[in-house]
């Protein structure tokens, strides 16, 4: 089996300095790269793995897919732009125009191809978000269905960004405690978005973790943790309510 190859770092930086010098090249069906700035990871190359992103009809279904293809990787190799920025560009191009498909501008590739240090950037990659957001919810211990936390969270962008970037995404059960908390609690739920429920829950348990350790804390314990207040998040959402109609 082939080994994965990845850029260089250099090269990698190189590419992001160039992209509006080389845009119309990202508007092709694949991207032309020097084959001497490639290096190895230490990893075994999926094979196949294009064309079964390909099908995938959506984020959760593809995000699950890279994950089993990559399950593998450890954080310290999935934290390492160089890795993706290959993979973008090169392995799985043709998703990522798929996935992202507008019109090709500079702003837009520096935004899903690479990462441009800004908040959430390993969000705003096409492929670091699917990987990574299966990472932190897959459950191993549940046989039946070991991605169910993981269709929770895939289920509105809303509540990837509100739950991913915090800091206690890094304790999985206390991401396990509260997708099962938006999940049981519909009646949170606004009209338009699940926001509300994600953005309430987040804050919650990021205010708890100035106050216990959370790595402590099982999925029940958050869990009930945001039993114990959301009637204040009810009382306070009809009070918002009522000062916007007005």
């Amino acid at each position: 089996m082939a080994m994965q190859n990845i850029f260089s770092n250099n090269y990698a930086e190189k590419l992001l300095l160039d992209v509006e010098k080389n845009i119309d090249k990202y508007k092709g069906d694949f991207f032309s790269c020097e084959e001497t700035k490639l290096g190895y990871a230490n990893i075994a190359r999926p094979e196949g793995l294009l064309d079964k992103m390909l099908q995938t009809t959506n984020d959760c279904e593809a995000a699950i897919t890279l994950y089993e293809a990559y399950k593998d990787l450890s954080p310290l190799q999935a934290s390492q732009e160089s890795f993706w920025i290959y993979l973008t560009h090169v392995d799985l191009f043709q998703y990522v125009k798929k996935r992202w498909n507008k019109e090709i501008t500079v702003n837009y590739v520096q935004d899903h191809w690479f990462f441009r240090g800004k908040k959430h950037e390993m969000l705003r990659n096409a492929l670091t978000e699917l990987w990574w957001g299966v990472y932190l919810t897959v459950d191993n211990d549940n046989a039946a269905d070991p991605y169910y936390f993981t269709k929770i969270l895939f289920s509105n962008a809303q509540i990837i960004f509100r739950i991913l970037p915090n800091t206690f995404a890094r304790h999985k059960e206390a991401v396990f405690g509260v997708l099962q908390f938006i999940e049981d609690h519909k009646e949170l739920k606004s009209r338009n978005s699940t926001d509300d429920r994600a953005s309430f829950a987040a804050q919650y348990i990021k205010q708890l973790g100035g106050a216990k350790q959370l790595a402590i804390l099982n999925r029940k314990d958050i869990y009930n943790a945001l039993e114990e207040v959301k009637y204040d998040y009810l009382n306070f959402k009809r009070k918002d309510e009522k000062e916007k109609n007005k």
